[in-house]
């Protein structure tokens, strides 16, 4: 009984990644990963793309989209309202390792460590509240943005495209 509901439950999100508004959607999934950095984006994907493996490019780009869209917004913000925003944010980033780590990894390398922290499986919150503290290039910080995720997700889309010929290719090795 428990599989069969299972089943339906599929077939509704399958029936439903197929329609206009689920791409915005988890182009929003992935704006608002950057403020609440709860959201599992890499599971999203990899998700979203076994419902729809024909899909898989647009899938992964909308995503990046989003990434963008957040990391612009949230950089725009940081810069605009400075510090008690970032605290208000995320309480105690200001004051952690993490946020001195990620000061001197951006001082040293820019824009490539910004595409770095977002390729990696870094949250890259800290790196934009940075990079917009800093008045670092709203336009600098959405490429790099866009660099890092673009990879990443195209990467793990492909992946998720291809996993099922991948497991049947070698279970018979």
């Amino acid at each position: 009984m428990v599989l069969v509901e299972q089943k339906k439950w599929i077939l509704k999100l399958a029936r439903s990644s197929r329609k206009k508004w689920y791409l915005p959607l988890l182009a929003g999934l992935a704006a608002i990963d950057l403020y609440i950095l709860i959201v599992p984006l890499e599971a999203v994907l990899v998700t979203s793309v076994l419902l729809n493996r024909k899909r898989w490019i647009s899938i992964a780009l909308w995503m990046v989209l989003g990434s963008a869209v957040g990391a612009l917004s949230l950089a725009f913000l940081s810069h605009h309202y400075g510090p008690h925003f970032v605290e208000a944010v995320s309480p105690g980033l200001l004051n952690s390792e993490t946020w001195i780590k990620t000061v001197h990894f951006l001082d040293d390398w820019g824009i490539w460590a910004m595409a770095l922290i977002a390729a990696s499986f870094l949250p890259q919150q800290p790196a934009v509240i940075v990079a917009g503290l800093s008045r670092m290039s709203l336009g600098m910080i959405v490429l790099s943005v866009v660099i890092g995720r673009a990879g990443k997700y195209l990467v793990f889309a492909f992946a998720a495209s291809q996993g099922s010929k991948w497991v049947r290719k070698y279970s018979k090795a």
